[in-house]
């Protein structure tokens, strides 16, 4: 028998149910999941929590070919019967009816299947129709996590064959090169798939007073120890670089922007609470950041850049160690409040 996920005889478990808000708490690590091996314990993960299956198989896929299964020993003719469900479901939503003890749920995002989940009940009561659709939108949101992972594996895998440099080496942070190849992929599959993107720029407040101060070398430390900070707060799929002397952009795919100005809020408390080290000195420093996300109004990567650098002028007009988010121009009602006419009418929150 497969590796049970539960040990309770049948006769004492409860009628698979979805929890909703169990669900979107587990659906958030599955975000956060950096290579697809991490992505597929997760989904296992969600899915035995959620419909809580005497079993349960996941198998990866590329095109017709099987890259894993999970229980490894599941014996090949059940992987392939869920492989043919699979596709029989793709072909024909009705086919579910015809799997009596099994719910099988493709793993895919638009025409590419990455996968097949398989719940296993046996002579419990399967499922109702409502739970069945709440399985097919989990599945859905996997299969487009698992294709962003794929798709940056594949990009990354073709920067290395090119001998790209792609880690700037003091900071640590990506090369110029290397994060406008991925970020341009980033954008346009965001726009193609209507997928969110926010970008974050950060500027460190009173930059240039620091380096009359103690010397460049020592900006350049404190900007190895931001990107040494940030890390421990993004996701492996968060695309960093240096954009100027003091700035720093953050790409952060899959995120709205409640999210991306959470983060920046949440990055600019943690520079503003730590002390650094120069010399025999501890001094504090803050930044200020601009955040912007990918809407109908911004049609380039450029345009959501220039945009970040907006918000951040904002954040530094209004006394720095802030965050300002930018937002579409208001044309009906106008401005919230007086705005200079070189900030072209935008206004902030």
């Amino acid at each position: 028998m497969f590796n049970r996920p539960y040990t309770k005889p049948v006769s004492s478990r409860k009628q698979p149910r979805i929890i909703s808000s169990n669900a979107l708490e587990l659906l958030s690590n599955l975000t956060h999941a950096k290579t697809e091996d991490e992505a597929i314990r997760e989904i296992i993960h969600v899915f035995s929590n959620v419909f809580q299956p005497l079993d349960i198989i996941y198998i990866a896929l590329q095109g017709d070919a099987i890259l894993s299964v999970r229980p490894h020993d599941t014996p090949s003719d059940v992987t392939q019967n869920v492989i043919r469900f699979g596709k029989e479901l793709i072909k024909n939503s009705q086919a579910v009816e015809d799997l009596p003890g099994k719910i099988v749920l493709p793993i895919a995002s638009h025409t590419e299947t990455y996968g097949m989940v398989s719940l296993e009940f046996g002579d419990m009561p399967r499922p109702d129709h409502q739970s069945i659709d709440f399985g097919h939108r989990l599945a859905s949101y996997a299969g487009v996590v698992t294709s962003n992972l794929r798709s940056r594996q594949k990009l990354e895998d073709y920067l290395i064959s090119q001998n790209s440099t792609s880690v700037e080496g003091f900071t640590g942070l990506s090369s110029r090169r290397y994060f406008f190849e991925i970020a341009e992929a980033e954008f346009r599959r965001s726009q193609r798939y209507s997928r969110p993107l926010s970008a974050i720029l950060v500027d460190v407040d009173n930059f240039k007073l620091l380096n009359d101060a103690f010397g460049s070398e020592t900006g350049d430390q404190i900007l190895k120890d931001l990107s040494r900070i940030f890390n421990k707060e993004l996701r492996e799929s968060d695309i960093r670089v240096r954009m100027s002397g003091e700035e720093l952009l953050i790409l952060l795919p899959e995120t709205h922007m409640r999210y991306a100005h959470a983060l920046a809020e949440r990055l600019r408390r943690r520079i503003e609470e730590m002390s650094f080290e120069i010399g025999n000195q501890t001094i504090k420093i803050t930044i200020s950041v601009g955040v912007a996300s990918l809407n109908k109004n911004i049609r380039t990567l450029e345009e959501l850049v220039n945009c970040c650098d907006q918000a951040l002028t904002q954040a530094k007009h209004c006394g720095k160690n802030q965050v300002s988010a930018w937002a579409a121009p208001l044309v009906e009602y106008g401005p919230t409040f007086p705005i200079p006419e070189t900030d072209y009418r935008i206004g902030f929150y």
